[in-house]
C-alpha cells in the first residue's frame, strides 16, 4: 500500500490559514511496510501548533497502525510500572472515583499495563479501543478489560489518551467520536509531548505524531470543543517509555459552556452568577430567619464578602453584633454600621452562630474556634454555595 497525500494548508488545532507549509521535509523509513517516505512541516503562526502538513491518508496510516512496528511487552518492565504510577498519580489527584463507580475507556491502549494498574488501586469498569492487532492479541487475553467495539452503545466517565493526539489527523471528528462514548459530564485524561519551550528536553519528530502541540494550542482547542482544562502537570523523566523528553498531563471535563464566539456565552454566565451567588443570598436570608431575633450572630472577619452580606441579605433584621478579626488595623472600627472586634471577643460574647465569610484559611480558622472552646454553630460561606448545601441544617 501506497500513501495518498494530502496538502494541508490550515491549522488542524485553530483553523487559521495563517500558516507556513513545507517549511521543512524531513526523510522517514517504515520498518513495518520497508517503504521510506519525505513528510513534509508547516507552523501555525497564530498559536504556534507545529503539524505534518503532508498527510499520508487514512487509510495508509491505518494500515500503518494495523501492521504496528512497535513492540510490545505482555509483562510489563519496572520503566512501564514506574510511567502508569506516575500517570495514576496524576489522575487519581485530580479526578474523584470515590463519588461512584467510573467506566473508563481507554484509547489506543496498547498492552492494558495503565488500565490494569487503574482497575488494582480503584474499583471501575475498563475499556479499551487499540487497532494494532499485535497488541489486540495481548489486551484479549485479560478477562478484566473489555474490547469497547464489541460496546459502542455504552456511556463512559472518563477516557483515556495517552500518547493519542499527536497521532490524530482530523482532530474535529475526532472529538465527535469522545462525544459519542463520553457522558455529558464526562472527563478526559490526556498526556502528549510538550512542545510549549524549544529545548534539549523537546521531543523528537516521530512519523506517527502529525502533531506537534503545546500547551495553549491543546487547551485553546479543547475549550472551543466545550472541554474545559481541570488540572495541567508537566514532567521530565529520563527514564519513561513513552518519551523521555518534556511531557504535558491534562484532565479536561466535558461541559455545556458556548463555544468562544458565541453571545450565548452571557446569558450563560448569568446563568452561573443567579444560581450560585443570588441564590446563597436567598439561602442565607432563610438562615436568618430560621435563627430568629434573639440569636446572636457574629461575622468573620471583616472581609469583602463579609461586607457583601450585609449589603445584599436581611442581616440588619437580626442580631448581628459585629464583625470580628484578627486584624489589628481593623479592631475597633466599623463597617456599615457594624463594629470589628479582635478575634479573641468571641469567647467571651458566645454568639449563638458565626458565619465565615472566606473561602481561605477555612481549616484554620476553624481549628482557632475549637480553641476558644465555642460552642457556636459555625458554617462558612463555602457550605452555603455549595450546591449540596441544606438549610435545614440551620434549624
Amino acid at each position: 500500500m501506497k500513501p495518498n497525500f494530502i496538502k494541508i494548508k490550515k491549522c488542524r488545532v485553530c483553523c487559521s490559514k495563517n500558516v507556513v507549509i513545507d517549511i521543512f521535509e524531513k526523510k522517514y523509513f517504515l520498518s513495518n511496510l520497508n517503504i521510506s517516505l519525505d513528510i513534509k512541516y508547516g507552523i501555525c503562526l497564530d498559536c504556534k501548533y507545529i503539524f505534518q502538513n503532508d498527510y499520508v491518508g487514512d487509510e495508509f496510516l491505518n494500515y500503518y497502525y494495523e501492521n504496528s512496528p512497535q513492540f510490545r511487552n505482555s509483562q510489563p518492565t519496572e520503566y512501564d510500572l514506574d510511567q502508569v504510577s506516575r500517570q495514576s498519580e496524576f489522575l487519581l489527584r485530580n479526578v474523584d472515583f470515590n463519588e461512584k463507580k467510573m467506566v473508563c475507556l481507554e484509547i489506543g491502549a496498547h498492552t492494558g499495563h495503565f488500565l490494569l494498574h487503574l482497575k488494582d488501586n480503584v474499583d471501575c469498569v475498563t475499556y479499551y479501543d487499540e487497532l494494532s492487532i499485535e497488541a489486540l492479541k495481548v489486551l484479549g487475553s485479560y478477562n478484566q478489560l473489555i474490547d469497547y467495539k464489541s460496546h459502542l452503545d455504552v456511556k463512559v466517565d472518563l477516557i483515556i489518551l495517552r500518547h493519542v493526539l499527536e497521532h490524530v489527523h482530523d482532530l474535529n471528528s475526532f472529538i465527535e467520536y469522545l462525544n459519542s462514548s463520553l457522558e455529558a459530564d464526562g472527563q478526559l485524561f490526556v498526556e502528549v509531548p510538550d512542545w510549549s519551550i524549544l529545548d534539549d528536553n523537546t521531543d523528537t519528530f516521530i512519523f506517527e505524531h502529525l502533531s506537534q502541540f503545546n500547551s495553549h494550542s491543546l487547551i485553546s482547542f479543547m475549550s472551543r470543543n466545550g472541554y474545559q482544562c481541570q488540572a495541567l502537570e508537566k514532567s521530565i523523566n529520563a527514564n519513561d517509555p513513552a518519551t523521555p523528553n518534556r511531557v504535558m498531563r491534562f484532565v479536561f471535563k466535558r461541559t455545556n459552556v458556548p463555544k468562544l464566539g458565541n453571545m450565548d456565552f452571557a446569558n450563560y454566565f448569568n446563568l452561573f452568577r443567579e444560581n450560585r451567588y443570588e441564590f446563597a443570598n436567598k439561602k442565607l436570608n432563610t438562615i436568618f430567619n430560621n435563627i430568629g431575633l434573639e440569636k446572636k450572630i457574629a461575622f468573620y472577619p471583616a472581609s469583602n464578602l463579609s461586607f457583601s452580606a450585609v449589603l445584599e441579605t436581611t442581616i440588619n433584621k437580626y442580631n448581628l453584633i459585629g464583625y470580628f478579626d484578627q486584624d489589628l488595623k481593623k479592631h475597633g472600627k466599623e463597617f456599615i454600621g457594624h463594629k470589628v472586634y479582635p478575634a479573641k471577643r468571641l469567647s467571651q460574647m458566645q454568639p449563638d452562630y458565626i458565619f465565615i465569610f472566606t473561602q481561605a484559611f477555612e481549616p484554620e480558622i476553624r481549628d482557632s474556634f475549637k480553641q476558644m472552646n465555642l460552642k457556636s454553630k459555625i458554617f462558612s460561606i463555602t457550605e452555603i454555595l455549595s450546591s449540596n448545601f441544606q438549610i435545614n441544617n440551620f434549624k
